[in-house]
This record gives C-alpha cells, sequence and structure tokens, in this order.
C-alpha cells in the first residue's frame, strides 16, 4: 500500500503520521505519461532518473524552519536523500529540510526530464 492523501485527513485533529526532527513528508509528482514504445526490455530495467526529484509536501515537522514550505507545496530535493519507509503496511517518503533545493513556484506545472 502507497501512501495517499486520504490517510493524512485530520480525524480528531490527528493525522495517521507526523514527522518529527525537521523532516518532511513527501510524495513523488506524476510525471506526465510516456507514450508506449514497442521495444523489449528486461524487467529489471529502470531508466536513468535525474540527481533531483520534484515533490509535494504533505507532513511537516514542527520544527522546520524553512519559511516557505507549506503542506502542498512542491520543492525539488536530492533523489538520493528521499528515506523510503514501509511501516504498518504503508509506504512512506521522508526528507531531511536540509536536502530541499528549492520551491517550484504556485501555479506552474513541473514535468520530470
Amino acid at each position: 500500500m502507497t501512501v495517499h492523501r486520504d490517510m493524512f485527513d485530520k480525524p480528531k485533529g490527528k493525522n495517521m503520521f507526523k514527522p518529527v526532527n525537521r523532516h518532511l513528508l513527501v510524495e513523488p509528482v506524476d510525471k506526465a505519461e510516456e507514450s508506449e514504445h514497442n521495444i523489449l526490455l528486461p524487467e529489471d530495467y529502470r531508466p536513468q532518473q535525474s540527481q533531483y526529484a520534484a515533490v509535494r509536501i504533505i507532513e511537516v515537522a514542527d520544527d522546520v524552519s524553512l519559511p516557505h514550505i507549506i503542506i502542498g507545496s512542491v520543492v525539488v530535493v536530492e533523489r538520493s536523500m528521499i528515506k523510503e519507509i514501509e511501516c504498518l503496511g504503508c509506504k512512506l517518503n521522508l526528507i531531511l529540510e536540509n536536502y530541499v533545493l528549492g520551491k517550484v513556484n504556485d501555479g506552474l506545472e513541473f514535468e520530470e526530464a
């Protein structure tokens, strides 16, 4: 099971998961669907990825000091620093605030290269 925004509705004022110690709970920004090609590739083939990734902020630790980081913001981070954690059947993506490189301006669409 992967993280879905519905998991973070606030029943009784609490989330199911709250990051601490300057961490951000994030989800990858979906990139545009690529057209299918008729080329056979090995099952374990993965296309080369950029060193950086765009992610959407889902939840923020109380001690995060970045003033413009709010829930729903899209930010650019170092892909290798995203911690993927499986807990109680859920997949969570966490990143420390130090690895946020910048914020994508509101209203701009981001397409991963």
